[in-house]
């Protein structure tokens, strides 16, 4: 029997903001990609399928990896993580794999909760939770892979805000159910993957702050087929169905549900060459819009729209370098309050990539994105629009290492304001890492120093958290603030303690400019403390 403990210790600083600054993408889920932001997308948790209506999902979940033991014989391994802190802080994470030859079985239970929300813990009753199962089974036969996994999703939030006398009702919460179940066979020359994906998901939404009133049940279903020769072609087949109810208007009218639904047929066909690769097909969209009060669809709309992704590569010894171009389609998060605004949105980009390997590495990427029919809330006159924007970023970074030291270095540029970029016009990201160990490797010590530089921020571009979407007109501005932190683990035989700190330079006595601002809605704290112990056994 194998036993190893983690002690975790962890400084994390924790900002807040109504409409969000999409720099804060660690906090509310925000993601990045060159300064592009990105949301209304689904995501994975393992093999499962997460619904991209979705908020803020990888900052209430989290999985871990068990330790894989290379032998083809049955073992069990079990996991258990517990995990404490500041603010009530508590986070559960258990376990369970079976391995033999031909099958696996996995079982994962988690839970988080704290004193406080979106509110920076502003009060200790009224914290948020967050539940997760899960289990996996695979199976191997003759010419068949099988998989299947279920899980089991819940959250839940009150929101505090300290401009109003009660707050009682100001609540967030929704649960879902995702069901995945692949097929992997071989007949002939080809390769097939068979792939089904279902939802079950309620949402829940009432704050009295922005006058938003939401409860909805979202069904989804989605069919995804490949074939593929080996050699250069394969072809992809997906079909999506997504129904949405409107729970409200049942109370409301008491006599019929408004609903919407929506069905996609994506089709693509790709070839690969020795040194490019060619993806095109078409997107297939028919909605119907909510219920008139007679029970009959209020309108019905159809488009087919091209798919497009092309990579040319080439390699020069040490260099490379990459051009590639894109056409996605995809609709926009559904309003139930402004279903006028249900558009396909239409993402065109270019990318341009070069990569020199010798003794360091160093990449340069230029991005140009173009999107339309992009719906947008419009803080100043409470209202939705329909717009396109486009952005252009340059993101470079550098790497060296040298016996257990690294050093990495990334820098991003934006040439100008947009919607859908972080509207920073320079961010900066430096992380120096060491690995050493003593008394006979014994005693080990790996760590991590960093730091980030934000530029100032002045834009009229934002991301409302509540609605989901992008804002324009919030005349939202940020200055420009530094962040240092350390990671060190030092492992003692089978034990690992870690520490970890963020934003340092907010316990210095500096200038409080280099602190991020927080919204005047919210009480700020400094940093947040937290322990954990994690054992995993081998039988």
């Amino acid at each position: 029997m194998k036993n190893r403990l983690l002690i975790i210790f962890f400084f994390q600083n924790i900002f807040a903001q109504h409409n969000i600054s999409y720099d804060l993408s660690d906090q509310f889920g925000i993601n990045l990609s060159n300064n592009q932001i990105i949301w209304n997308t689904d995501q994975k948790f393992d093999n499962l399928l997460i619904d991209s209506s979705s908020k803020y999902f990888k900052q209430k979940f989290s999985s871990f990896d068990f330790n894989d033991i290379n032998i083809d014989s049955t073992y069990t391994k079990s996991k258990f993580s517990y995990e404490f802190g500041d603010y009530g802080l508590d986070v559960l994470n258990v376990g369970l794999k079976k391995h033999s030859q031909d099958s696996d079985f996995q079982f994962l239970g988690f839970k988080k909760s704290f004193f406080g929300n979106y509110s920076e813990f502003a009060n200790s009753n009224s914290g948020p939770l967050s539940l997760l199962y899960q289990f996996d089974y695979s199976k191997h036969f003759e010419n068949h892979s099988l998989v299947v996994s279920v899980g089991y999703f819940q959250t839940s939030s009150n929101f505090l805000f300290d401009n109003l006398e009660d707050n009682s009702n100001n609540k967030e919460f929704s649960d879902f159910s995702s069901f995945t179940l692949i097929d992997r066979f071989k007949k002939g020359l080809w390769n097939y993957t068979f792939q089904f994906n279902h939802i079950t998901k309620h949402d829940q939404l009432f704050l009295l702050e922005e006058l938003l009133d939401n409860d909805i049940d979202i069904d989804r279903n989605i069919i995804t087929i490949n074939a593929n020769n080996d050699k250069n072609v394969s072809i992809d087949l997906s079909l999506d169905n997504k129904f949405y109810f409107d729970l409200r208007s049942h109370q409301t009218t008491h006599d019929v549900l408004q609903s919407y639904t929506q069905n996609s047929l994506h089709l693509v066909s790709s070839n690969s060459f020795k040194s490019s690769e060619i993806k095109y097909g078409f997107d297939y969209f028919m909605g119907n819009s909510p219920y008139k009060s007679d029970g009959s669809y209020g309108s019905e709309n159809e488009e087919v729209l091209p798919n497009f992704y092309y990579e040319l590569n080439h390699d020069f010894g040490n260099q490379t370098y990459s051009l590639s171009m894109d056409i996605m389609n995809k609709p926009t998060t559904f309003l139930f309050d402004n279903s006028n605004y249900q558009e396909i949105e239409t993402w065109n980009s270019v990318n341009l990539h070069y990569n020199i390997y010798s003794g360091f590495i160093l990449e340069t990427n230029l991005k140009w994105t173009e999107v339309s029919n992009l719906t947008a809330y419009n803080k100043a006159d409470n209202s939705f629009t329909t717009l396109s924007d486009d952005l252009l970023s340059l993101k470079t970074k550098f790497g060296i290492s040298f016996n257990n030291h690294n050093l990495n270095f990334a820098y991003y540029h934006n040439f100008y304001d947009s919607i859908i970029s972080s509207n920073r016009s320079d961010i900066l990201d430096i992380n120096y890492g060491f690995k050493t160990s003593f008394v006979n490797e014994k005693l080990g010590v790996n760590g991590k120093i960093s730091l980030t530089y934000l530029s100032e921020n002045n834009s009229d571009f934002s991301f409302d958290y509540f609605r989901n979407l992008p804002s324009v007109g919030n005349s939202f501005i940020n200055d420009e603030s530094y962040s240092v932190g350390i990671n060190l683990d030092i492992s003692i035989g089978d034990v690992i303690l870690t520490f970890r700190a963020n934003n340092l330079l907010h316990r210095l006595p500096v200038n409080g400019d280099y602190s991020i601002e927080r919204h005047e809605l919210f009480n700020p704290i400094n940093s947040l403390m937290s322990f954990g112990i994690l054992w995993e056994f081998d039988d």
